[in-house]
């Protein structure tokens, strides 16, 4: 469910349709995975998780209970209940706020709250009195940068780069720890989720210019407790390479470590939530032993008949590099002994 009709939403066709998960079911599911090696949960979007009543509680019970790294994207609009689930996140934890945007007018006009009285100086103000009184989890502005030509369907999407810059200045001013800058996404007639800068209704070196330009000069407003991020594809994009990332292997591997559980399923990418063929089992995948040994049934038939070079041949995966080395480490296990390092981030799990 959700309180927004966000008009570049990649989830439009599942929004509000009544599917739901039982909560009962879930912590079960919840509870199965962490004993057998779960380490992250990121209670996301194809809706806006805290309008379940029993959301805070849950973050809980995630945190207290189970003991795992959390993150939550939310679109801002439950400030309340953001900051009563922030007293139980630490370090390691993030909450994420898609706003793309740095002006009340434009962030309505893209997000169209179902109340007159959300607007982005609400939510800023919310996330101040957030980050004053629970420092500890990270704190991040979403920017999806969309450009003239994009469409949802077929309708036209509200142009942002022209906020970029002015988007970074807000995120500074009340107190975010960063801001994530990536490229708006658009489903394709199969599902997939995919990128496409053909789309650009402009001369595209031009429009990828000028978001490079600002991009850079939102950097410039960096300082040691406030960073700005790009995305893999939006870096791929400006460096127009993004195409070498569509380029997959057959199988998909990351699959099997990373999936996505929604009211309507359990899939194997969030590149192809909520698409039949990308389904791995139904929303009780892993409630209990019997249906967990059922799930991973299920994944061991995907991984050998989802063939990503066909199904992600439009997709630029983030995973991409990861997949093609677990690829070669398949193919020649000494390749794992000569390339793996241990690195400083090995206690970030949402990787």
């Amino acid at each position: 469910a959700c309180n927004s009709r966000c008009t570049h939403c990649i989830d439009w066709d599942i929004l509000n349709t009544g599917h739901r998960l039982a909560d009962k079911n879930l912590r079960e599911s919840i509870s199965w995975m962490a004993a057998h090696g779960l380490r992250s949960v990121i209670l996301i979007g194809g809706g806006e998780p805290t309008l379940y009543p029993g959301f805070v509680d849950f973050v809980r019970f995630l945190k207290e209970d189970m003991q795992l790294q959390v993150a939550v994207v939310s679109n801002g609009s439950r400030g309340d209940r953001l900051q009563e689930a922030a007293a139980f996140m630490d370090e390691q934890d993030w909450i994420r706020l898609s706003l793309d945007s740095a002006s009340n007018e434009l962030f309505v006009a893209m997000h169209k709250p179902n109340s007159n009285a959300i607007n982005l100086d609400v939510i800023c103000a919310s996330m101040r009195e957030l980050k004053a009184q629970h420092p500890k989890p990270k704190l991040g502005f979403s920017y999806v940068i969309v450009w003239s030509g994009a469409s949802r369907e077929e309708n036209s999407l509200l142009e942002n780069i022209h906020e970029i810059v002015p988007a970074a200045a807000r995120a500074l001013e009340y107190g975010f720890d960063y801001i994530s800058f990536k490229p708006v996404l658009e489903r394709q007639s199969d599902g997939a989720e995919v990128m496409d800068p053909s789309k650009i209704s402009d001369e595209e070196s031009q429009v990828v210019a000028t978001i490079r330009s600002a991009v850079n000069e939102a950097k410039e407003l960096q300082t040691s407790t406030f960073q700005v991020f790009e995305s893999i594809n939006l870096r791929l994009l400006e460096e127009n390479s993004w195409k070498d990332y569509t380029h997959q292997p057959r199988t998909c591997h990351m699959q099997a470590l990373r999936q996505v559980l929604t009211p309507t399923g359990l899939f194997n990418c969030p590149a192809h939530r909520g698409v039949e063929k990308a389904k791995l089992a139904e929303k009780e995948a892993y409630a209990g032993q019997e249906a967990s040994v059922e799930t991973n049934q299920q994944l061991a038939g995907l991984l050998n008949g989802f063939n990503a070079q066909e199904e992600c041949a439009e997709v630029t995966c983030l995973y991409n590099k990861v997949n093609w080395w677990i690829d070669s480490m398949i193919e020649d296990p000494r390749n794992a002994t000569e390339s793996i390092e241990a690195t400083a981030s090995g206690s970030d799990f949402f990787l």
